[in-house]
């Protein structure tokens, strides 16, 4: 596992897994934001892509296939002084390993694309231009925008050919190769987002048989959160089949994943928030629902990922800090609430409601192990949004109190009690109906 320090101070980090739950790190190196790993020159020896704070793409290589990426390999001519995302692929599908980047560039969105031509030796074979027009160009200074994508390559419409996607500002643009080192803009669709990337995609995750890609943004004007959910039609064409939305009251990043975090083996989709994770599962082509919300204990957590690094066969979700792994979060599925019944071993308690479903007033029960480190209950609307908050002082017992379900719209609720520190101790769950 990959980590990076903020801001360039100084450093990347390796990290490795030494058991369950736990990672140590075994290598600490140069100051890089990494965008890939691999061969791409095919030596036998690793190589590491990232963007230095030169503002320059530059390869680092191990010394041996035992050892990590260290020493200096290639460095490409100035690109931008601020991040963009990358990574490796073979796009033109001709055997040479290429080194994909994406950057703003004024209003607009540039893909660069350098291959590999040897033993540490990258060439420039492509720079998109704006309105589709695309030819090869020598790179230019950008002015910064944080909001692209670090998800770049898919082959959505498996024809062979992987398409390069761009989420953009109001824009999806979708580039695939026509040949050999040459590529071209393919499909563009306006999404009226901000802050927009695509946070996921390439996986058929509503069992349709069909790879999505996951583009989220915000409304400019009410600044609700958004995933547009696009598939391919036919060859080289793509549609918008669905929308995620919900509200955080906060605006700028997001980012999501594909994980497996049950037994069933489906696939999920995680959305990192402010303050909250947000799982939603299929529950047929084209649709997704929200099945749970995770609250952010320690805020604010940005960047999240999925990977088996245990190996036990489900998906740990790591949930990181400004790229510090210190600061991070890993949640496996018996962290995961999914009923009010269910042992939440890592938040603590259990909040239980009668009746549930409820159409007036519910009692809601704390065991009373937690309840002595109580300090606050509150209930979120499916949303996401906070409809009401109690404080639970002397005067309000600890164990039992009601729930003002008539005061609430019909929906699903998530109940969370935090200890004075504002940590969440118990979460639980109900329906109201009318």
């Amino acid at each position: 596992m990959l980590t990076a320090s903020p801001q360039f101070q100084g450093f990347i980090r390796i990290l490795e897994s030494v058991g369950y739950g736990q990672l140590h790190p075994v290598f600490e190196g140069a100051d890089l934001f990494p965008l890939g790993t691999g061969d791409a020159d095919q030596d036998g020896k690793s190589d590491l892509v990232g963007l230095g704070g030169a503002g320059r793409l530059q390869v680092y290589e191990s010394v041996n296939e035992n050892s990590h990426p260290s020493v200096l390999a290639w460095e490409s001519p100035l690109i931008s002084n601020h991040l963009g995302f990358g990574t490796y692929a073979d796009t033109d599908a001709d055997g040479q390993i290429e080194i994909v980047y994406l950057f703003s560039a004024g209003p607009a969105f540039r893909v660069t694309i350098f291959e590999c031509a040897g033993d540490n030796a990258y060439v420039q074979k492509f720079l998109s231009v704006p309105k589709g027009i695309t030819r090869p160009e020598a790179s230019v200074q950008t002015i910064y925008n944080p909001w692209v994508d670090d998800d770049l390559v898919f082959d959505l419409d498996q024809d062979g050919r992987a398409e390069i996607s761009s989420g953009g500002e109001g824009r999806l643009e979708i580039f695939e190769s026509t040949g050999n080192d040459a590529w071209e803009e393919i499909f563009t669709d306006s999404t009226e987002l901000v802050n927009a990337r695509i946070v996921a995609g390439g996986v058929d995750s509503d069992g349709d048989g069909v790879r999505e890609l996951f583009l989220g943004g915000e409304d400019g004007t009410t600044f609700e959160r958004k995933i547009f959910v696009y598939q391919p039609t036919g060859d080289r064409t793509f549609a918008r089949i669905g929308t995620l939305t919900a509200f955080d009251d906060a605006t700028g990043s997001q980012w999501g994943t594909f994980a497996q975090l049950e037994p069933d083996g489906q696939i999920r989709f995680v959305w990192a928030l402010y303050r909250q994770l947000r799982i939603y599962v299929a529950s047929g082509p084209g649709q997704w629902v929200l099945e749970r919300i995770i609250p952010d204990p320690a805020p604010p957590h940005l960047a999240v990922y999925a990977y088996d690094l245990n190996r036990n066969g489900r998906d740990e979700i790591y949930w990181l800090t400004n790229a510090q792994t210190r600061t991070s979060l890993i949640l496996e599925r018996p962290t995961l609430p999914t009923d009010a019944s269910s042992n939440q071993s890592r938040i603590g308690g259990t909040i239980r409601v009668t009746p549930s479903p409820c159409r007036s007033n519910a009692t809601v029960f704390l065991d009373p192990t937690t309840a002595v480190r109580a300090a606050e209950w509150s209930a979120f609307d499916a949303a996401g949004r906070l409809v009401f908050r109690q404080s639970l002082d002397s005067n309000v017992s600890r164990t039992t109190w009601v729930m003002p379900a008539d005061r609430l719209g019909p929906g699903l609720y998530f109940l969370r009690v935090t200890d004075v520190l504002g940590r969440p101790i118990a979460t639980g769950r109900t329906t109201v109906v009318r």
